[in-house]
């Protein structure tokens, strides 16, 4: 039985280090998942904003106009869609 060579996991002495290129590629990772997550975030608003426009009109009796929106009780769809937007925004 004799010793066995290891091999170091001492990486930040190696001769050379590309940490610098790790921590760019990092940033710029960093960056577009942000970006990501903001695109993502302006698409679901529109998406929840088109969804609300379409409930409003399908529940809207033929040949009234809509309530304005001063006085006046608000839908059940409406209820439950405010209640997701105070969810997901609480989350962030």
């Amino acid at each position: 039985m004799g010793m066995e060579r290891v091999q170091s996991l001492d990486f930040s002495k190696k001769k050379g280090s590309t940490r610098p290129n790790q921590q760019q590629k990092l940033q710029a990772t960093t960056l577009t998942t942000l970006e990501d997550e903001q695109r993502k975030a302006q698409e679901a608003k529109t998406y929840r904003q088109k969804l609300l426009q379409q409930q409003q009109q399908a529940e809207a009796p033929p040949g009234k106009e809509q309530k304005s929106k001063g006085g006046g009780k608000s839908t059940f769809s409406q209820c439950v869609f405010n209640m997701a937007n105070i969810l997901m925004v609480s989350k962030n």
